[in-house]
């Protein structure tokens, strides 16, 4: 393991989304031109280097921008969308068909752009579609990563989602839960291994003369106040209570397009269980929805909401309780 400071670095990310807008041998990437055969050639030589030296850090293959980012628009931008769909797919043949062959333990992620997706929602690919994998549609993009690693002989490397969405505008506690919501929920089929919420507050880069914006960027203000916003309450809720539930048993209710209630069950391994309710959250937000929940005869549940607010609900003899809920998660926790 390799010490710096008193931090020991388990995980190393090779590069920043050099992927982007590269066919596999032409780039119009802003950062750099270089190709798919280049990309391999640098990132496997610098993978046996730091084997070497440190054997047991995992470190990631070249970095791809996650799918789905304009799941939310239409018109113009929807053809831009299907334009890179098709660049993607070529980058990947490329990547992983041509020689050499990429060395890396997991395969590295980014989701960066506030709105990229809803997680709840699925785009079918046009039926006349030049390109094999579906990269517009965010609810598969992990199976989609996965069948591509299983496909190229890496069945045994793991997902890991670096970074998670810049929050520029909307409820923010709803794009930063759901999605973590949704990844864990899938953690088991795709061997996802973790996300990352990178934007626990705005860089001073990034909001740089564009005060006001500040308010709205990132999870705090890196201002003169140092503000936090909504959406560090609903990581904060994340970390205290999801973690909590590592297994996930599946979907209770909720429908794909819908904008009715959502509800994912989770457990500890022992006597709790975790029930996270919430309306898909979409540009033009829905509004609040009543749900009633079985959760057994005359239980009592813990209701706790991203803001950290609380209270205790008791269900009825047939064991159903009825909550309010929003494009907010809801975490309702239960005895068994």
């Amino acid at each position: 393991k390799l010490i710096k400071g008193g931090v020991v670095v388990r995980y190393i990310e090779l590069d920043n989304e050099i992927s982007n807008l590269n066919d596999g041998y032409n780039s119009w990437n802003c950062f750099i031109n270089i190709t798919a055969k280049q990309i391999k050639e640098i990132g496997n030589a610098a993978y046996d280097r730091l084997k070497f030296e440190y054997p047991y850090i995992m470190i990631s293959s070249t970095t791809f921008s996650f799918p789905g980012i304009g799941a939310g628009h239409s018109g113009q931008i929807e053809k831009e969308i299907e334009k890179d769909k098709k660049t993607r797919n070529n980058f990947i043949k490329a990547y992983f068909e041509d020689t050499p062959k990429p060395k890396f333990d997991f395969l590295g992620l980014h989701e960066t752009v506030s709105g990229s997706g809803n997680p709840y929602t699925m785009w079918h690919k046009p039926a006349n579609a030049g390109y094999e994998y579906n990269f517009g549609s965010y609810h598969d993009a992990y199976n989609i990563w996965r069948k591509i690693l299983d496909r190229y002989g890496y069945r045994d490397k793991p997902i890991l989602n670096l970074e998670s969405p810049v929050i520029l505008k909307g409820k923010q506690s709803a794009e930063v839960i759901q999605k973590i919501v949704f990844a864990r929920a899938n953690a088991s089929s795709t061997k996802l291994m973790g996300i990352i919420i990178s934007q626990l507050s705005g860089s001073r880069k990034f909001t740089e003369g564009r005060r006001e914006e500040a308010i709205s960027i990132g999870l705090a203000r890196l201002q003169d106040d140092l503000k936090l916003n909504e959406g560090y309450y609903g990581f904060y809720t994340v970390l205290n209570i999801l973690s909590n539930y590592p297994i996930s048993e599946g979907k209770i209710t909720g429908e794909i397009g819908s904008q009715r209630p959502w509800v994912e069950k989770f457990s500890n391994k022992g006597e709790k269980r975790l029930y996270v309710a919430f309306i898909p959250y979409q540009i033009g937000f829905n509004k609040p929805q009543t749900l009633t929940l079985r959760i057994g005869a005359d239980k009592e549940a813990k209701l706790t909401r991203p803001d950290t607010s609380t209270k205790i609900m008791k269900s009825n003899s047939d064991g159903f309780i009825i909550v309010t809920v929003d494009e907010r998660p809801l975490f309702i926790e239960v005895r068994q």
